[in-house]
């Protein structure tokens, strides 16, 4: 087969994949828009078996049946705005699949043909993005889906108005909304054929520039339905860094099918010249049987397995999502974050380990920084309450758990998962991150805690939880320990203790129990320690009434 032979049956190759993809996704649109009209038929529909008697309108239109049309016209306006969803979602996903597809295939038909292979850098997602948005036929694709959607809304609109001013008939008014809707079906089916047929041509130019090539050929089909500007084209030849679409590279029109192959001098050593190593001056050769998928493989899928080209499109299609979360997680976690932006697109897309330990990390210091948002005002509110029961709010200073023995909680509570649900489920059971301590004297102790729950009950405050170990002969600790649920449903804890227990929990008894978790701490030291916490807690004056707290 000659070059002339070879290049024709490789370009065309590129375009049947484009058209394969288009033709998938146009079959998709028809059925939005006949899913659209059925929807419209049926509002309409129903429209007139509310307002209307029999098929025909009545003449007069009173404030009732202008509301119900002005709702109507809502209804078809929301259909339509679906409608246009779905098209420019769609469109989104099949262009950055046509230029991917258009860029690699021109890639491997230049390497088969050199007999050279060589590993190659996919275009930046921001170049991909300029691409596609690239006004070349004088509007962006999206753009165009939006235009066409608004003023189908009009013409629905007018129809409508014109329908009832004429008298007509629910079902003839079912088929005017059908001719249509019929239009705008045919735009959003030739806006896929030449969007598609840009974006492949785009991706093959960037696989021109990738492998190094001067020149391109114009090649055109033809036959009866090829255009003059088309039959000019044919054949001609123009250099790589001077491409201006609709000027000297196709698409020229709407429909457009003509295409182009390079301009290879074999005697050049183009390819040989890209992949030659180096270092070692190694050349990958890519032999003529080579099949595009294996080629694929090699030199487009990265080390960890990730198709290069699938992923720069993620990363493009994310890119507006993933700079805020990125903002996000810069200010949560700070320099465990990449302060480069393509950085962390990096290790989000390309290291798994590594991103989920950061999410980890970032559902529990942001969980940290929402709780402790939540303490100024419940302590303004504990404080007051501490006045007029005149009890004294100790310990102040140690209010908020720290950043780093918080971590270490959640992570010890939840055996260091990076399950999401685990990690929450942790986090809403670790109800002393703000954490409180009344104190009065054994005599007035219960009824301080009466007097303070209905305080904050007055507020708004609920109890989620309450332990009274004074009566519980298996615990050396003594004291109430409550759970509070504040208005904005942040829980804290409040304990109310004695002068006396107070002292030994954060003093002896602390010492000891601090040795007693300790995983190194042996079984007979265990037993040790637990003789030594009950005997300094049998010592403390049980506070009056205390068995009344439950």
């Amino acid at each position: 087969m000659n070059n002339q032979k070879y290049w024709e049956k490789r370009s065309e190759l590129v375009l049947i994949q484009a058209e394969k993809a288009a033709a998938i996704v146009e079959a998709e649109m028809i059925q939005a828009y006949v899913a659209a009209l059925d929807a419209v038929q049926k509002e309409m529909l129903a429209f007139y078996a509310r307002t209307f008697v029999g098929d025909a309108p009545i003449r007069h239109v009173d404030a009732v049946k202008g509301n119900r049309l002005n709702a109507l016209q809502r209804q078809i306006g929301d259909q339509l705005r679906d409608l246009g969803d779905v098209e420019q979602r769609k469109m989104t996903t099949l262009l950055e699949k046509a230029f991917k597809d258009a860029y690699t295939m021109t890639l491997f038909n230049v390497q088969q043909f050199t007999g050279v292979g060589a590993s190659f850098l996919l275009p930046q997602p921001e170049r991909v993005k300029e691409i596609l948005n690239y006004p070349w036929s004088g509007a962006k694709f999206s753009d165009r889906i939006w235009r066409d959607k608004e003023k189908l809304a009009v013409t629905l609109q007018d129809t409508l108005n014109q329908g009832f001013v004429r008298g007509l008939g629910a079902n003839q008014m079912a088929e005017m909304l059908a001719a249509k809707m019929e239009v705008s079906k045919h735009h959003a089916v030739t806006l896929v054929q030449t969007e598609t047929a840009y974006v492949a041509g785009q991706g093959t130019a960037e696989g021109y520039k990738s492998a190094g090539l001067d020149e391109y050929q114009i090649l055109a089909t033809l036959d009866g339905r090829t255009s003059q500007v088309c039959r000019k084209q044919d054949g001609r030849r123009y250099r790589v860094s001077e491409i201006r679409v609709g000027s000297n590279y196709p698409p020229f029109h709407a429909r457009c099918r003509t295409t182009t192959i390079p301009v290879i001098d074999e005697t050049a050593g183009i390819g040989e010249r890209r992949a030659r190593d180096p270092v070692t001056g190694k050349v990958n050769l890519v032999p003529a049987d080579m099949k595009y998928p294996d080629w694929y493989k090699q030199y487009v899928v990265d080390k960890h397995g990730q198709d290069k080209a699938d992923l720069a499109q993620i990363q493009l299609r994310n890119q507006a999502a993933d700079e805020k979360q990125h903002a996000r997680y810069r200010g949560i976690l700070g320099k465990e974050i990449p302060r480069e932006f393509s950085k962390f697109q990096e290790l989000k897309y390309t290291n798994i380990e590594g991103w989920n330990k950061a999410k980890g990390d970032y559902r529990k210091l942001n969980a940290y920084v929402k709780i402790t948002a939540n303490e100024p005002e419940i302590t303004a509110h504990l404080n007051e309450i501490a006045k007029k029961a005149e009890t004294e709010l100790v310990g102040q200073e140690y209010r908020l758990k720290t950043k780093d023995s918080y971590l270490r909680k959640v992570n010890s509570d939840s055996n260091n998962s990076l399950d999401a649900k685990i990690i929450g489920h942790t986090i809403t059971n670790t109800n002393d991150v703000i954490r409180y301590t009344y104190q009065t004297s054994g005599d007035k102790l219960t009824d301080s805690y009466f007097r303070i729950q209905s305080e904050l009950e007055s507020k708004g405050y609920s109890i989620h939880k309450l332990k009274n170990t004074w009566e519980d002969k298996r615990n050396p600790y003594k004291g109430i320990n409550a759970i509070f649920t504040s208005p904005a449903g942040q829980r804290f804890e409040v304990q109310f203790h004695t002068p006396q227990s107070f002292d030994l929990k954060n003093g002896p008894l602390h010492k000891l129990y601090e040795e007693y978790r300790l995983d190194s701490t042996s079984p007979a030291r265990r037993v040790e320690l637990t003789k030594e916490m009950f005997r300094m807690s049998a010592d403390l004056e049980k506070p009056r009434n205390i068995d009344k707290i439950k």
